[in-house]
């Protein structure tokens, strides 16, 4: 789980950014009246290429099929019937069991029932991946043979989804034997696909050994290949995302999503304002940090290959309520900007309203998390031209202004928080006290029980769990307790029906057995909206074996297992484990609340240390 769940941070610096042009708009007409066809095509999508077993199926580009899917749906009449029978011919070829229904038509025949003891399906450990930036993962989306069990789908036998209110899909997602037409078939329609052409830019090589600066956004007036990619985007999500009831995302939420963000994919006038301002916008609407969108960089031909993006930050931090300043500017006509003056406007929009309009690009459980997440990573523009201008509110009541160009974030005369590359594992505060910092890369059982053996005199210790821990930082709670720690309750999936509520859920427990020496002393552990993922792991740990006194705020909200899913164009992290101990969007609440205050920070101190130091 550790190695799953660090992946997230690695990825959070290449990818996930908020931008804040308005979109252009391109006449919709084409697509007036055609929702049925785009919700039929998204759900019948996402049950063949998922849940119906058809070994040659890894061949086909699932873009070029959706968009020559999309391009011939066009050009037929919206009644029902007729996209029913359109639907049928069109994927048809690919799982031939299948039947498509309407009030007063079959298209398809009823297969023959086997008697076979074993059978094929789809089965789903968590969702399909890909090693990501060298780290295998364990999850994987493949066919496996199983033997008849009254717990799993009969082979043969057709199970009921909804396409539309007035179209349903019977087809089995277990078979008994692969249709000898299945081949030819799968061959044919790759053959026929294989005529759209992707690329949209220069070769790759040429788009990466450009200098940023001077690449455009890439033009890709083609709406279907955006309605594809949302597509793409909303079915991994509808299928494989373990919180869409907790987020109150039910079918009729998810179907709205879908018509609403194709429709403003087909608005779009190219990839780069494709991505920045729908895309993101679309993934912001699941309340889970780990759902990043990993790179600007797209593999599928050259579409999207890079997207020059330019971005605004001049070192934001969220305290107390309050967006301010992290370190030192002088303007350009020699006015000092200081650590800790407030943040009224940005391109004299009031912050509150401007940070409204950028929070719904930003995927997280609770609200602070959402902004510090934002002010992390900054406002990022398609524009390499454009410039932002911060007005900040001083300690004495003046009002200061700074003009950024969107060249980067290396501003003039600007110095930020600096902390050092290898920050010490354990501190002495003095009168037996020690701080532990979970996150130091020093941070390991072999060092910590050195440090309990050769100091004997301890009066209290301090574990800071505020940032991402080491690797090794789970493993420091066998020294907290004598007996055995039960690690949270998070399971992974491996679905065999598309309905999550038949979900199979492998339980994922984990027990920590007991290493002496034991610590005696009392034990706080600190935590805050940063404390998510694997921290947040630790302080659900902690809480539910009663190791220690969790001191800070709420936790962020999202935790459990991370996987990266297996899309084409724009992939992207999404929590593939669940937590069934309930803190998804709601956080590990502190038994004693202290929250950084304005007035420390500006001071450089520290209030939930200094909290627990003075008790």
């Amino acid at each position: 789980m550790k190695k799953s769940i660090i992946v997230i941070l690695l990825l959070l610096s290449i990818g996930s950014m908020y931008g804040f042009n308005n979109r252009s708009t391109v006449d919709d007409s084409k697509w007036n009246n055609s929702n049925d066809k785009i919700e039929a095509i998204a759900n019948l999508y996402g049950y063949t290429r998922y849940y119906y077993p058809n070994k040659y199926a890894k061949k086909i580009n699932w873009y070029k099929f959706l968009m020559h899917t999309l391009r011939e749906a066009k050009k037929i009449d919206n009644s029902t019937d007729i996209l029913a029978e359109f639907l049928y011919r069109s994927f048809s070829p690919l799982m031939p069991e299948m039947q498509i229904i309407t009030s007063d038509k079959t298209f398809g025949a009823e297969p023959k029932r086997s008697r076979a003891a074993s059978f094929y399906l789809m089965e789903h450990y968590g969702v399909g991946a890909k090693s990501v930036l060298g780290i295998k993962v364990p999850y994987h989306s493949k066919i496996v043979s199983k033997k008849q069990s009254n717990e799993l789908p009969v082979a043969d036998s057709l199970y009921s989804y909804r396409l539309t209110d007035e179209i349903t899909l019977r087809y089995p997602i277990a078979i008994s034997r692969f249709d000898p037409s299945l081949k030819k078939n799968t061959k044919n329609i790759i053959e026929k696909i294989d005529t759209i052409d992707l690329r949209t830019t220069t070769s790759v090589i040429k788009t990466i050994t450009t200098k940023t600066a001077t690449i455009k956004p890439i033009t890709a007036k083609d709406e279907t290949l955006k309605i594809a990619d949302i597509i793409v985007h909303w079915t991994v999500l509808r299928l494989f995302y373990p919180y869409l009831k907790e987020d109150g995302l039910d079918d009729a939420k998810m179907t709205e999503l879908l018509l609403s963000y194709t429709q403003k994919a087909a608005l779009t006038d190219d990839i780069g304002e494709y991505y920045l301002y729908v895309l993101r916008e679309f993934m912001g609407n699941f309340k889970d940090q780990h759902i990043v969108l990993s790179s600007d960089f797209c593999g599928e031909g050259v579409v999207g290959a890079y997207l020059a993006t330019h971005y605004n930050s001049i070192g934001l931090k969220y305290i107390d309520g309050e967006v301010v300043l992290s370190g030192n500017i002088k303007t350009h006509d020699n006015r000092m900007i200081d650590k800790g003056d407030l943040l009224i406007s940005v391109n004299d929009v009031p912050t509150d309203r401007f940070l409204d309009e950028q929070l719904k690009y930003v995927s997280a459980a609770t609200h602070k998390p959402k902004v510090e997440q934002l002010l992390y990573f900054g406002f990022p523009t398609l524009d390499p031209d454009s410039v932002m201008k911060y007005t900040f509110r001083k300690q004495n009541g003046d009002t200061v202004s700074y003009t950024g160009d969107s060249s980067g974030t290396y501003y003039e005369n600007f110095s930020s928080e600096a902390k050092p590359r290898n920050e010490s594992f354990i501190q002495d505060m003095g009168n037996g006290v020690f701080y532990v910092l979970l996150s130091s890369r020093k941070c390991t059982p072999k060092a910590f029980k050195q440090f309990l053996t050769n100091t004997p005199n301890i009066s209290k210790i301090i574990f800071d769990n505020r940032q991402y821990p080491s690797w090794h930082a789970l493993d420091i709670l066998a020294f907290v307790t004598e007996k055995p720690v039960v690690w949270g309750d998070y399971r992974l999936p491996m679905r065999y029906f598309p309905e999550q509520d038949k979900t199979i859920w492998k339980e994922n427990q984990n027990t920590i057995l007991p290493i002496q020496p034991t610590i005696k002393a009392p034990i706080y552990f600190l935590i805050s909206s940063s404390s998510t993922s694997y921290a947040e792991s630790i302080a659900n740990t902690v809480k539910k074996n009663g190791l220690g006194t969790l001191v800070g705020e709420n936790t962020s909200g999202t935790n459990g297992d991370v996987g990266r899913a297996n899309v084409r164009l724009f992939p992207f992290m999404l929590s593939i484990g669940k937590d069934f101990d309930g803190y998804h969007g709601k956080g590990v609440a502190p038994d004693i609340e202290v929250k950084q205050t304005l007035e420390d920070y500006i001071k450089g101190k520290d209030t939930i240390l200094e909290y627990v130091l003075n008790l």
